[in-house]
């Protein structure tokens, strides 16, 4: 299912697995997504969600539990880690909370003073995947190369 928020595009494309940027690819047609167009604005796939939080800030919850915000730049977003939590990395990318952060291919990202910054030439994509637990990260991680490899789901 894909929407969109603040200019941003937003695709669930498995359960616990959602792509977020200024240009998302499509790889599915995962339908067990809940969207409110209500404020506050709000995106859940399973026990992660994703909702607007403060103008141009969004925030993604594990459990119903906060774990990272996003604040929009032009070019680029910031995610800092709530709670002062400690990044460390699942399968190379950035993690927190039980949430991983994977760039897209044309997306590079850097670790600075607890924050995680994604920016790409021509604006950046990230996927958010959710465990929480380490060893469904990377499961989830590897459901995501997969799909990217043969060109997401066909239905």
């Amino acid at each position: 299912m894909r929407t969109a928020w603040n200019g941003l595009e937003l695709e669930a494309i498995d359960y616990e697995i959602v792509r977020i940027g200024t240009h998302v690819p499509g790889l599915g047609a995962f339908r067990d997504v809940h969207v409110s167009a209500r404020s506050p604005w709000r995106l859940v796939a399973g026990y992660l969600m994703v909702q607007e939080s403060a103008v141009g800030e969004l925030s993604v919850f594990s459990h119903g539990h906060p774990v990272v915000r996003l604040t929009l730049g032009e070019v680029s977003a910031v995610w800092r880690a709530g709670d002062e939590a400690p990044w460390t990395r699942i399968d190379g990318v950035p993690s927190v909370g039980g949430v991983a952060l994977v760039p897209a291919a044309d997306t590079t990202f850097s670790e600075a003073d607890g924050m995680v910054r994604f920016a790409g030439e021509a604006g950046w994509s990230a996927t958010i995947v959710h465990g929480p637990a380490v060893e469904k990260v990377h499961n989830r991680i590897e459901l995501l190369r997969s799909l990217e490899a043969v060109g997401g789901r066909h239905v």
